[in-house]
Formats: C-alpha cells, sequence, structure tokens
C-alpha cells in the first residue's frame, strides 16, 4: 500500500510539473538590459493606418534587440551598352569591378528606436572612358512612440551613376523615404549615360494619432531634391519638391480598413525659363491586411495639377494650365509558406526624374522570392514605367513621353555562416518617342537596350549585440 501511495505521488508531481513547465516559462523574465538603456521597446504594428507613410510587413516577427552589422561586397558585373547608345547594338561590353561597404544598426529603447543602414563602395570600369565612380546609399529613421499614437523621423539619400528604378549596381539602389497615399516614392527614372552621377535625398516625417479604437488620424510632409553633379550633352535637370498630406482611418473588421486622404505635392526647377508644378490629391483608400501573410491595399481619387507660367528667351510668356488626372495606387504583398510575391501600381506626378519638367508617370513593378533548399535561393523582379511630360522641351529638358523597364533574376547561396555568392542577370531598354528625341540632346534612334549579368560576393559576420 505505501509503495502504491508513494508511486500515485510521484506520478501527480510529474503531472503537474508537465503542466506547469509552459507557464513558468511565460513568465520568466527577460534578462535585464545593458547599463544605461531602458527596456526594448515593442516592435510596431505590421498593419499601420492605410493613410499613413508606414508601408505593412510580411517580414516573420523576430525578438526585438538592438544591434550592429557590418558587411563586405565584390561586384563582378558585365554590361552590354553602358553609354546608352541608342539602336540594339549598343556600345560594347563593359566590365565594372564594385567594392561596396555596409553597415545596418538597429537601437531600440522603451519608447523609441533608430534605424540606420548604408551601402557604399567604389566602381571601376574596364574600358579607358570609364573613370572610377562612388555609389552609396543611406536609410536613417527615427520613431518616438506614446500611449495613442507615434511620430517617425527618416531620411534616404543615395549618389547614383543612374536612375534607381531597376538599378543593378551592387545591392543598392537608393531606398525610399516611406511610401504615400498620393504616389511618389523615391524611385527616379530613366538613364540616357552613366557619366552623370545624381545625389538624392528625401526627407519625410509621419505622425499618427488614434482618436479611438477604430479611428486614426495621420500626418504626413517631405522635402525632396535630385541635383546632377556633372554635365553632359544629354538632359540633366535638378529639381526640388515638397509634400504634404493627412488622413483619416477608419478599421472595419480585424483585417479591413478604409481611409481617406488629401495630399499637396510642389516641384521647382532650378533652370530658367521652367514653371512650378503644383498637385492637388484626394483618395479613398481600402486595405485588407492579415498581418505576416498578406497586405492588399487599393486607392484612387482626382489629381488636380497646375504648372505656372514660363518664361521663355525671345518667346512671350506661356500661361499657366491646369489639368486634373486620376491619381491610383495598388500593392498586393503575399506571403506563400515557401514564396514571397509583391506587385504594384501607381499613377501619379512625378519629378521627371532629370529628363523632363515634371512628368505624367504609370509604374508597374512586381517580384518574386523562393527558398529553393537550405542553401539556395531564387528571385525575380520586372518592372515598367511610362513619363509623359508635363511641360514642353525647353533648355536641356526632354518633352513627349519615355518608357523606362527592365526584367531579370538570380540565384543566391550561402557559403557557411558568414559568406553568400549571388547570380544575377537583368535586361533593361528606353524608349523615346519622336517628341522627346528632337532638340538635338541625344542621338535617338528611339531605343536603348542594355543587358546586364553580375555575380557578387558577400561577407556578413554575426550581429553584434548591442543590449
Amino acid at each position: 500500500m505505501a509503495r502504491t501511495s508513494f508511486l500515485l505521488l510521484g506520478m501527480t508531481l510529474l503531472g503537474a510539473a508537465a503542466f506547469a513547465r509552459p507557464a513558468l516559462a511565460q513568465t520568466t523574465p527577460t534578462p535585464a538590459p545593458a547599463f544605461g538603456q531602458e527596456p526594448t521597446a515593442t516592435p510596431p504594428a505590421q498593419a499601420p493606418p492605410v493613410t499613413s507613410l508606414d508601408e505593412p510587413s510580411l517580414e516573420p516577427g523576430v525578438a526585438a534587440r538592438s544591434y550592429l552589422q557590418p558587411g563586405a561586397h565584390l561586384t563582378e558585373t558585365v554590361n552590354s551598352n553602358l553609354r546608352s547608345q541608342s539602336g540594339l547594338g549598343g556600345s560594347g561590353l563593359v566590365g565594372i569591378t564594385r567594392v561596396l561597404g555596409s553597415l545596418d544598426m538597429k537601437r531600440l529603447w522603451s519608447r523609441y528606436d533608430l534605424n540606420l543602414n548604408y551601402i557604399g563602395g567604389l566602381s571601376l570600369y574596364s574600358d579607358s572612358w570609364g573613370q572610377p565612380t562612388q555609389t552609396h546609399s543611406l536609410d536613417a529613421s527615427q520613431r518616438y512612440s506614446w500611449r495613442t499614437g507615434n511620430a517617425a523621423v527618416c531620411d534616404s539619400m543615395s549618389y547614383l551613376p543612374e536612375g534607381s528604378f531597376g538599378y543593378s549596381g551592387g545591392s543598392t539602389g537608393g531606398g525610399s523615404c516611406g511610401g504615400s497615399s498620393t504616389g511618389g516614392g523615391g524611385s527616379s527614372f530613366g538613364s540616357i549615360s552613366n557619366t552623370d552621377p545624381r545625389l538624392s535625398n528625401s526627407t519625410a516625417i509621419n505622425l499618427q494619432e488614434s482618436l479611438n479604437p477604430r479611428s486614426t488620424v495621420t500626418f504626413g510632409g517631405g522635402y525632396s531634391f535630385t541635383d546632377f553633379l556633372r554635365t553632359t550633352s544629354v538632359a540633366t535637370i535638378n529639381s526640388h519638391g515638397v509634400n504634404a498630406q493627412a488622413g483619416y482611418n477608419r478599421v472595419l473588421s480585424r483585417f479591413d480598413q478604409i481611409g481617406v486622404s488629401y495630399g499637396f505635392q510642389q516641384f521647382q526647377f532650378p533652370t530658367q525659363g521652367a514653371g512650378t508644378i503644383v498637385s492637388n490629391v484626394v483618395q479613398v483608400l481600402y486595405a485588407h491586411q492579415i498581418s505576416g501573410r498578406m497586405s492588399l491595399i487599393l486607392g484612387a481619387g482626382p489629381q488636380f495639377t497646375s504648372v505656372g507660367v514660363r518664361m521663355l528667351a525671345n518667346k512671350p510668356p506661356s500661361p499657366a494650365f491646369s489639368t486634373v488626372n486620376l491619381n491610383v495606387r495598388a500593392s498586393l504583398k503575399y506571403r506563400f509558406p515557401r514564396t514571397a510575391l509583391e506587385m504594384s501600381y501607381a499613377r501619379y506626378t512625378s519629378s521627371g526624374s532629370g529628363l523632363q519638367l515634371g512628368s505624367k508617370s504609370d509604374v508597374i513593378r512586381g517580384g518574386i522570392q523562393r527558398p529553393l533548399n537550405r542553401v539556395w535561393s531564387a528571385s525575380f523582379d520586372a518592372g515598367y514605367s511610362r513619363h509623359t511630360a508635363l511641360q514642353a522641351a525647353a533648355g536641356r529638358a526632354l518633352g513627349g513621353s519615355f518608357q523606362d523597364g527592365f526584367t531579370g533574376g538570380g540565384v543566391t547561396r550561402h557559403l557557411g555562416r558568414f559568406f553568400s555568392l549571388a547570380m544575377h542577370y537583368q535586361y533593361a531598354y528606353e524608349y523615346f518617342n519622336s517628341t522627346a528625341c528632337a532638340g538635338g540632346l541625344i542621338d535617338c534612334s528611339h531605343s536603348f537596350n542594355r543587358h546586364i549579368a553580375d555575380v557578387t560576393l558577400s561577407w556578413h559576420p554575426l550581429p553584434i549585440r548591442l543590449d
């Protein structure tokens, strides 16, 4: 009898311990942070208000930690038409060697966090015409949170030898400083010559405040510029822009929300004879978002654009004119068990990417990423854009319209814990209509075509803990 009692008591204690173990694991306190640092912040929600500058992310949630991670990248590229000569023949093969370094940092506190991402280095060309060039891209963001909302300031800077739309230049393309319900983004389109480096910067401020559990208001604004640092015979137009927007969001269900926003944009061109472009946009948006799996955003509304008076030499002033167009935003992100899919379409007014004095732009882009096995992964992306000039050709600016597109894919293999090897191919083209080609600014048979292939060896050590 005593032996049976002891056996029953032992089984009871083992069962109790088994049931209690998960509860103990959940209540175990986290390690104390390093001296001088507050507890780490809770990661931001993955379904932000649809009218905010924040973009939803489908990345799997990870523990919030502060870290610093350096990296080094060596890229060998072959470009069939680096100088963007017209026609299908191009200008011959040119080899490019890029030596790049990168640094990622995340610093978390109880109410705010800081993110820095930088990549940059030197490019060396095999032909006698090419001179060594630099490539730099820096994205920085600072977020402060309180009980009912948050504020974020971000800055995105890039120094590139060509536009960032589909740029295949060693894993950097000039980041985008948040999204926008009125369109825009951080990409610049078109590149007539690789000898015209451009400095671009975009700064944005985003505020959001919850009125109640279902209603949120957002406010945002920013300033951006693109300056060409070298002048050649092709069109290179500097542009400056400011924007502001306000929105109201209403949660309909666990996965659905709607919003309405008003946006203001202004583009100026520090070139004699260029008129100022002012746009006012009203947009209605709908979002269906499942955290970590899917994000669908649809938005549309009228865009009222006016172009100011231009003063041309030896000609009477041209009167201001106004147009009404449809502003559209559509994006889909979906994460399958092993595949990530992303597609987007936008119609909006842009600065002209240094080629035109403002453009009506239609932009389509899509991409797929999928791991093939434990060490191999593959990706494919493609994009197309069409731009119609808002102002006629003047000075160094092109008129008419031009198209810019690319398609490509690649594979990546992990080489141990710290190295990876990536191989990528891309086909890019640009097409200019007869109006854009007029004026003798470019040697135009309407199309520029390029084939680009590169191999990149990357080194990433383990992240350095900062907490």
